[in-house]
């Protein structure tokens, strides 16, 4: 494990894909601070800014982690010659990256809406709480905040509370929005690598909630059953064992012979019983209520031991840290050792994707340091105006060959569908193993076109190859020993195309014991902590209904897809890429930092009512529904008692639960308190709300089976380009012919693949 205690470098060149492109980071949220983070250990010259003056919404812990490998400037609203001189900078650097809302953007005089035109060569990203356009300004960039807006509090799971909404732990706006700035920053880096066009883009907090959130919100006119999501009161896959722990299992166990042998000892009609009551969401583990009735018969360790021997996908609940001590993490530099000023020692995040030349940590954060533009005045020399035009989507002119399955590898192309590229979804004759639950399949692949292929079939290799062929990009999620299998790996796919990009996603991580060993969201929530974390003090394990671990991981390995394709732009040469579910599940626990021994630092853990984590960052109750309160500073949240003489938490949840929740706010506002209505309404609260439909987040589709399917999207803004996707998922093999015929094919030739039954065509009105 690297100490990493040096400076960043200010010439780091090319042993960095970003190395020499100066970035400006604007930031008070750990949104835009971990995307800076992940730009700066890509090689990227980042000035991080703070203003004085604005409310900074990250945690002391986390600092340690969103300030490094960064250079660092601290300037205040009155010092003018600061502020001349970070323009100055702003006139010679390639990216700007920032949270700032209007009102500050013009105090600094850098009105957004001017900042494309007086920097011409600025490729501008920004953040907001709320989408670009959007009329409720005041909201606050703060994750639970968002959350409570939209009302996304009332999609997690049932509380332990008779009613109301749950107060989510995991920083999931934050977390979502961070890999999007990246993301969109880099692939206006490639737009401008191979076009010489600059173009903006801004996203949200909200926006990204959105994403893990498209699985649970769909409305169709008529929707097939497979479209319902889980309920809220879903049985959790989680087993109690003798030692009072809990396996979250994923696969079936009934092959594992001390599974059977248990199972065997059951009445035949008891079994059959368990069978019978399990609900349709769970039946690719028909006897999991049967393993219910035998599991506390053995400790965790002892399940686990037997359960890992026979390839069955199973992760204990562990507490938040214990998953930076794991030998996986090491084996692939998902955690570091940093030495930092404030905390000393620590086990930090590493970066969550893997490229050529590698990301990694550049120095520990420079706190208490002199300041960066004290020190070198006008690091950077005067960059001219790249050429301006009207804009375009930044990955248009990409092809991108999706040959995944499930959703951390076909949510990332949709996502470059969105930026521009055209995708073909590769499926086999039987479809994606996700089709069944259609209301997650749904969510991962807008705006492909879908082509079904017998890839076991040798013959079926020629359009293979023609697809590879004309690819820029090819990315899976299938385990490599199944992939190379079926001659999809790396190696071979190069011999096609020399200069492609090859992303493989996988769950653990390319090196060490479990390399190709089988994951999912679920187990990634348990070994993280996430599951008992967010379930509240006291409470039993639950998995969190998002997930969001997924999404994370298809958002890694997009960043580190974009950031091969600038890679190739700059050099002409193609790579090997990778992201992980772990390594993706890594980077959120940044808040949650321990020292080498696994001691942690102290961390604020949501409470036995799941409505919060103090009494100043809580749900509360009144007479007419919920509210999210947020005081960023404890002075705030006790001022607000003095001016209500209440001595205490208990005595303002006695008051508020007497009031209603529009007499509240305005006392809360007077004391610089964020006061939050909790939306109700569920999906239809999203999908119904007029501002996201007129700023085309939320989008109808005309679908071939649901008649119009309606759904979030528009994860990015793109000043000046129009969310012009037509193509909700595809039905299977829906465009195979016409993928075939583009590809050059004869149609004597797609007939007799056809009677091959090397490829399928989807002709019924079917998912």
């Amino acid at each position: 494990m690297s100490d990493h205690t040096s400076r960043p470098s200010e010439n780091p060149g090319p042993r960095f894909i970003l190395g020499g492109i100066r970035t400006v980071e604007i930031s008070a949220t750990a949104a835009v601070g971990l995307a800076g983070l992940m730009l700066a250990e890509s090689g990227a010259d980042v000035l991080q800014v703070r203003i004085q003056e604005r409310t900074h919404r990250v945690g002391d812990v986390e600092m340690a982690v969103v300030e490094r490998s960064k250079r660092q400037l601290s300037l205040s609203w009155e010092d003018a010659a600061a502020m001349q001189s970070l323009h100055e900078l702003l006139q010679q650097a390639d990216l700007l990256l920032h949270d700032l809302s209007d009102a500050d953007a013009k105090r600094l005089g850098l009105p957004t809406e001017h900042l494309s035109t007086r920097f011409k060569q600025l490729i501008v990203i920004g953040l907001g709480a709320l989408p670009s356009g959007h009329t409720d300004t005041q909201l606050p960039a703060v994750d639970s905040a968002v959350l409570a807006y939209a009302g996304l509090m009332n999609y997690i799971q049932p509380a332990t509370r008779p009613d109301g909404p749950v107060f989510l732990r995991f920083p999931l706006a934050t977390q979502t929005s961070a890999y999007l700035l990246a993301v969109g920053a880099v692939a206006r880096l490639v737009q401008r690598a191979t076009s010489g066009v600059v173009a903006s883009a801004s996203t949200s907090l909200l926006q990204g909630a959105l994403i893990p959130t498209q699985m649970l919100c769909q409305r169709a006119q008529t929707p097939s059953p497979g479209l319902t999501s889980p309920p809220k009161a879903l049985i959790n896959q989680l087993l109690q064992c003798s030692d009072g722990e809990w396996l979250h299992l994923m696969s079936p166990a009934d092959h594992v012979p001390s599974v059977q042998e248990r199972i065997s000892r059951m009445a035949a009609s008891e079994v059959k019983a368990l069978q019978a009551a399990l609900p349709p969401y769970m039946q690719h583990i028909p006897n999991f209520l049967v393993y219910q009735t035998f599991f506390k018969a053995l400790t965790s360790d002892e399940w686990l031991k037997d359960l890992w021997a026979h390839d069955v996908a199973v992760e204990r609940a562990e507490p938040l840290g214990a998953l930076f001590l794991q030998p996986q993490v090491a084996d692939n530099q998902f955690v570091v050792r940093v030495d930092d000023p404030l905390l000393g020692p620590t086990l930090q995040p590493g970066m969550p994707f893997r490229t050529q030349p590698p990301a990694r940590v550049r120095a520990p954060r420079q706190a208490g340091q002199p300041g960066w533009l004290s020190e070198t005045r006008h690091p950077w020399p005067q960059r001219d105006a790249a050429l301006v035009e009207p804009a375009s989507a930044p990955l248009a002119g990409i092809k991108v060959v999706d040959l995944g399955s499930f959703l951390a590898g076909p949510l990332a192309t949709q996502l470059m569908a969105e930026l521009g590229a055209n995708v073909i979804k590769v499926e086999a004759l039987s479809g994606d193993p996700m089709r069944w639950a259609e209301w997650a399949f749904c969510s991962a692949q807008v705006g492909k076109q879908s082509i079904a292929i017998d890839l076991k079939n040798a013959g079926s290799r020629p359009i293979l190859q023609r697809l590879v062929e004309t690819a820029d990009v090819v990315h899976h999620n299938l385990r490599m020993p199944a992939a190379l299998k079926l001659g999809l790996g790396y190696d071979e796919l190069v011999k096609i195309k020399p200069d492609l990009i090859y992303c493989h996603v996988n769950a653990y991580g390319a090196q060490g014991a479990r390399a190709t060993w089988p994951g999912f969201d679920q187990m990634m929530q348990s070994a993280a902590g996430w599951e008992r974390e967010c379930a509240g003090e006291g409470n039993a394990p639950m998995w969190i209904r998002f997930g969001m671990t997924d999404h994370l991981c298809a958002l890694s390995s997009l960043l580190a897809t974009v950031l091969a394709l600038f890679q190739r732009a700059r050099t002409g040469e193609g790579q090997q890429v990778s992201a992980s579910l772990l390594g993706a599940t890594m980077l959120s626990l940044a808040e949650h930092l321990v020292r080498p021994d696994g001691s942690a630092f102290d961390d604020q853990h949501l409470n036995h009512d799941q409505t919060g984590i103090s009494a100043s960052h809580r749900l509360y109750r009144c007479a007419d529904g919920w509210a999210l309160l947020h005081a960023q500073r404890s002075s705030d949240w006790h001022g607000l008692l003095r001016s209500l003489d209440l001595p205490s938490e208990d005595a303002f949840v006695q008051l508020a639960a007497q009031r209603q929740l529009a007499e509240m706010a305005p006392i809360a506002a007077r004391h610089g308190v964020t006061w939050v209505p909790v939306r109700s309404g569920e999906a239809s609260a999203l999908l119904d709300d007029d501002q996201l439909r007129s700023l085309g987040l939320i989008h109808r589709f005309a679908h071939p089976v649901y008649g119009w399917l309606e759904m979030p999207v528009k994860f990015w803004t793109l000043p000046g380009v129009p969310y012009d996707i037509d193509v909700a998922a595809p039905t299977l093999g829906q465009h195979t012919d016409s993928i075939l015929l583009s590809s050059g094919f004869e149609a004597a030739q797609i007939q007799s693949f056809h009677e091959q039954q090397l490829v399928r065509q989807t002709r019924q009105m079917s998912i």
